[in-house]
Parts: structure tokens; sequence; C-alpha cells
């Protein structure tokens, strides 16, 4: 299955279900006409971390920051030792 590399706000409205675990708060369902469903929620990137990175600025290539690094895959856990382009994200 392709995953896309970026989730959107709007995906919160298309995956409520009401109940556990996809029951979106009262307060986001009550403000959804006042929502941006497009904006960029979370996103995949290749950069480089490693454990203590969390909170960390993403900075893109003109050099504003576009969020922060809050998680790696497993392939991400051995940083400290090498970073594998093709395994690593972020």
């Amino acid at each position: 299955v392709t995953v896309e590399p970026f989730t959107h706000i709007g995906g919160l409205y298309e995956r409520n279900t009401g109940a556990e675990p996809f029951n979106a708060a009262t307060d986001w369902l009550a403000a959804e006409n006042k929502v941006n469903k497009a904006t960029v929620y979370d996103f995949v990137s290749t950069n480089d971390i490693i454990g203590g990175n969390s909170g960390s600025p993403v900075i893109n290539a003109k050099g504003e920051v576009i969020g922060a690094a809050f998680d790696g895959n497993i392939h991400s856990l051995g940083g400290s030792f090498g970073y594998d382009p093709e395994l690593n994200r972020t």
C-alpha cells in the first residue's frame, strides 16, 4: 500500500466515527466549517534524527522552519551509529 507523505487536518473529519479510537473532540467537530482541511498536520521526511531530537525544528532548503521532529521509524533508532537514506524516516 502506498502511504502519502503528508497528513492533512481534513483527515480528522474523514476518519471520525464517533467511537474510539476515531472519535473527534466535540470542539473540533463544532469548528469544522472554520478549519482549512488542506492544512498539512504531519509529514514524513528523510531527516537524519536520533533519540533526543524530538522537538527540534525541521528546516527546508530556503531556511524556513516547516515543522518539528517528533518521531522516527524503527530504522532511525541506530542513528547514533549510522544513517541509511533508503530506510531512515522522520
